[in-house]
């Protein structure tokens, strides 16, 4: 079953039914607290109002959680929208990207056609950068696009690699442009985090709100870097007002409650851990994850399986540098993941 992105769509509906459980989306399963649902509510009350398109309220409340300064901060419609900012600014330059990886980064590279130098996350290796990769980034290399945690394995690269691959990025002239969509459910994020080298003119760090503040329909993401003229860059190539009203006072409500969401957090690692141990238990091969989600390695025909007994989970097979017999599944609630893992297809497809 071939997949794009996750998420139960009309063809499945049409072919399976309404009622699926969905564990190819990876997000937080707790949903929002009740602040952020009021300054939803609140903000509606103002909808006939322009949004500010410099975001100054969210860039203040951000610069506060990084630790950072509002004027290296760009806000935007959702990691997706920057992802194409940035595509569109190292348009025709050589990027290196790790693989698998999220599919939007090849698609919009292709787009805008610059030259994708791959670089292959090994399984032997545990999906692992390894310190070949510095034999890659040269003067040639415009752009290096890490996703931290890596989706779709979940794999977090040590503090100490990312400081040596930043080191010769600074020396090549290469901006290292960081995906950190899935940091805050590590177990140490500000360990995993390069927001503490954001003073780096060659570095670029990507946030959103998708995952972890489970604001997925409001599309809400940021930017942080030191380099002014990247920043400008980006801004200018954005549409005006692209950031929502409402997305921008629920962002700023999401992260004056992080105590909620924090609290919730070690439920997500506690599950990630069963489901992980409970998957090894039936044969199948699992990668040591960082993220609300897990990849996992089985037979072929697993998702067809599964979805006949209700349940969706993603199909890897699209991912370069993966295939047939991988699998995604996201970190659900206790009883929903129990349903996962009673299912007959759980039971038959391990390896």
């Amino acid at each position: 079953m071939y997949q794009k992105h996750g998420g139960i769509n009309d063809q499945i509906i049409n072919e399976y039914g309404k009622d699926i459980l969905d564990f190819s989306i990876n997000v937080n399963p707790f949903g929002i607290p009740e602040t952020v649902r009021r300054a939803i509510i609140n903000a509606a009350d103002h909808i006939e109002d322009y949004p500010d398109p410099e975001c100054v309220q969210l860039r203040n409340v951000i610069a506060g959680y990084t630790d950072t300064v509002p004027d290296m901060i760009l806000c935007g419609n959702g990691a997706s929208d920057l992802i194409n900012r940035i595509c569109r600014i190292f348009a025709k330059k050589m990027v290196i990207l790790p693989v698998p990886s999220f599919s939007e980064y090849a698609s919009k590279l292709a787009i805008n056609g610059c030259r994708v130098t791959g670089y292959t996350l090994k399984e032997e290796d545990g999906f692992r950068i390894r310190e070949d990769i510095m034999d890659l980034i040269d003067e040639d290399a415009s752009l290096l696009i890490l996703t931290e945690p890596n989706n779709p394995t979940g794999v977090l690269t040590p503090a100490e690699m990312k400081a040596q691959i930043l080191k010769k990025c600074e020396e090549t002239g290469t901006m290292l442009f960081v995906d950190e969509s899935f940091i805050e459910f590590a177990r140490d994020p500000e360990e995993g985090s390069m927001i503490r080298a954001a003073g780096s003119d060659n570095l670029v760090i990507l946030r959103a709100f998708t995952k972890y503040y489970s604001l997925a329909g409001l599309r809400l993401g940021y930017i942080i870097s030191h380099n002014a003229d990247l920043i400008s860059s980006l801004r200018n190539i954005g549409s005006e007002w692209n950031v929502s009203l409402i997305a921008e006072k629920a962002g700023a409500a999401a992260l004056g409650d992080r105590y909620w969401y924090d609290c919730r957090k070690g439920y997500i690692i506690s599950e990630r851990e069963r489901l992980k141990k409970s998957l090894e238990e039936e044969g199948y091969i699992t990668v040591p994850s960082e993220a609300d989600f897990l990849l996992f390695k089985g037979k072929p025909g697993l998702a067809e399986a599964l979805l006949k007994e209700g349940i969706l989970i993603r199909d890897c097979s699209s991912f370069e540098g993966l295939g047939p017999g991988w699998y995604r599944t996201a970190v659900r609630s206790p009883e929903e993941n129990d349903r996962l893992l009673d299912t007959e297809a759980i039971g038959e497809y391990g390896r």
